[in-house]
């Protein structure tokens, strides 16, 4: 057994060379974010025949709204990267219920009317997403805070473009990065 033939049967070579271009600048996006928010928190980045997945601490049980609003534009900084580097962003962020889309559109509804940060006030609702999303105000509420964190996203990720580029092509040459790999990566960078 080697190398190519594990290759071969884990199928990784038969991914198109532009789509996991943009799989490893997603995840290194949400990496290169983790990091600048919250130094340390990134665990692996890993790319696998099917996509990919940056691993992180899990947040802390009490969270501000700024822990929020830096939660929101992590979550979205995968999407920020493809945009940023390849012009558009891709599916690839929206989908399932697990996809960063709608874990971030979860999240600002939920910063919105279950944790008594957003526009409602001291307020709980327990409704479903859609029931929630209907009404017109709370619905642009939501809206605002995913744009403002996909401009969070934009702006750091911009400013740390070679970074970006970098991470992602080491991504693709290992297919899985430590959290120290990350850590020293950025650090000297």
């Amino acid at each position: 057994m080697d190398t190519a033939l594990l290759r071969k049967h884990l199928r990784i070579d038969a991914v198109d060379p532009k789509i996991l271009r943009r799989i490893a600048l997603h995840e290194a996006g949400h990496a290169l974010m983790a990091h600048h928010l919250a130094p340390g928190s990134v665990r692996k980045i890993i790319l696998t025949p099917t996509g990919g997945e940056t691993q992180r601490t899990p947040l802390p049980a009490a969270l501000t709204k700024a822990d929020i609003e830096d939660e929101l534009a992590t979550l979205l900084a995968g999407r920020a990267a493809e945009r940023l580097s390849l012009g558009s962003a891709s599916s690839g962020s929206g989908g399932p219920q697990s996809s960063d889309l709608a874990l971030a559109t979860r999240l600002a509804l939920d910063l919105e009317t279950r944790l008594g940060l957003g526009g409602e006030g001291l307020t709980h609702t327990d409704a479903t997403v859609p029931q929630l999303l209907t009404d017109q105000a709370r619905r642009l509420r939501v809206h605002k805070h995913l744009q403002n964190a996909k401009a969070h996203a934009m702006e750091i990720l911009e400013a740390r473009q070679a970074e970006l580029n970098a991470l992602a092509k080491e991504l693709i040459s290992k297919r899985e990065i430590s959290g120290e790999e990350v850590k020293e990566d950025l650090s000297l960078r």
